[in-house]
């Protein structure tokens, strides 16, 4: 971990074994965090610490140019100094462990480089390997709440997982107030599209098939209308079907809703957060947020039992969405061929 002064006090410097204080700008830095006052005074060339636990000047190696040359030195001498003490340490399965890397999140992921949508919806990469997260459906993983500022991608991870969806051969249904990449996914996927005054269309497809998987958008524009109390009841009872009940909402109102269809499909605390600026933007679904310094669409948290992990949400190839000359298809979605 690298920082500046904020490493040197507080609680963080009682939670590292070791903390190396390179040349700071104001000596009296160095003596809060424990440096004698006279050390602390001295210039000193580029690369070289005090080991604050010994008092003891260090010089710190370069490793050379290049992006990972930093990691592969620093993997090479664990490599070494493990082999020379115990020799190699293998893992489970019979592999080589190496020291823990932290890899940057990508700028975009295309929901083809996902693995294979089973009995689980991939929604995207992250954590500290940036490795594929998914939501696993079950009882208590059947509501999922997108909530994000504006622009930040909250309409393309509907389509995200709408399009893992139908990869399960489900049927889908779309809830869409207004004109989105949701809506335009769903126009080029054919599936069933419905504004929020069609409560009766909805009623009826439900009655047709419990099982079916609700996508709604912009939901502070459903608030209040007719298909609210519907979607409000289908949310209630999906716990008891295979269907899963997904909706999408602005970040803040939905922190601000006591009542109606996010509460409701918040209770649960699973959900993706989009483009958070502060720790508080998780209290929707019980997490406190760690927010980070990039804003790209689709860059947020995914929540599951109140832990949040980074993710960078998986698109759609917009050539799916692109719409066609022909109007939806009012019906059931017709599963990947």
């Amino acid at each position: 971990m690298a920082g500046g002064r904020a490493v040197l006090s507080g609680r963080l410097p009682g939670l590292l074994d070791r903390r190396l204080a390179l040349h700071l700008p104001d000596p009296l830095d160095l003596t809060l965090a424990g440096v004698p006052p006279e050390l602390a005074a001295r210039s000193r060339p580029p690369g070289r610490a005090i080991d604050l636990r010994t008092g003891r000047e260090v010089q710190l190696a370069a490793p050379g140019p290049g992006p990972g040359a930093i990691a592969d030195a620093v993997e090479r001498i664990a490599v070494e100094r493990r082999d020379i003490a115990t020799g190699p340490t293998p893992a489970a399965d019979g592999r080589t462990c190496l020291p823990w890397r932290i890899t940057a999140l990508p700028e975009r992921v295309d929901v083809d480089d996902l693995p294979p949508a089973r009995d689980r919806l991939w929604v995207g990469v992250g954590g500290d390997d940036a490795a594929p997260l998914a939501l696993a459906l079950g009882a208590g993983r059947r509501r999922i709440l997108v909530t994000g500022t504006n622009r930040s991608g909250r309409s393309s991870a509907l389509a995200t997982i709408g399009e893992q969806l139908l990869g399960q051969g489900r049927h889908v249904a779309v809830v869409s107030p207004r004109r989105s990449p949701l809506s335009r996914w769903a126009t080029t996927r054919e599936c069933l599209q419905l504004s929020q005054h069609d409560a009766t269309d909805l009623i009826a497809v439900r009655r047709d098939d419990p099982d079916v998987c609700l996508l709604v958008d912009d939901a502070e524009l459903v608030d209040g209308s007719p298909v609210e109390a519907p979607l409000v009841e289908a949310a209630r009872l999906v716990d008891g079907t295979d269907g899963v009940v997904v909706v999408a909402s602005e970040l803040a109102r939905a922190n601000g809703a006591f009542r109606g269809l996010v509460p409701e499909v918040s209770r649960d605390g699973v959900g993706i957060l989009l483009g958070a600026t502060s720790p508080g933007d998780g209290d929707v679904l019980g997490a406190r947020l760690d927010p980070g310094t990039i804003r790209r669409a689709g860059r947020g948290h995914l929540v599951i039992d109140g832990r949040a992990t980074p993710v960078q949400v998986a698109q759609v190839d917009p050539e799916r969405c692109r719409p066609t000359d022909s109007s939806p298809i009012i019906g059931p979605a017709l599963p990947l061929s």
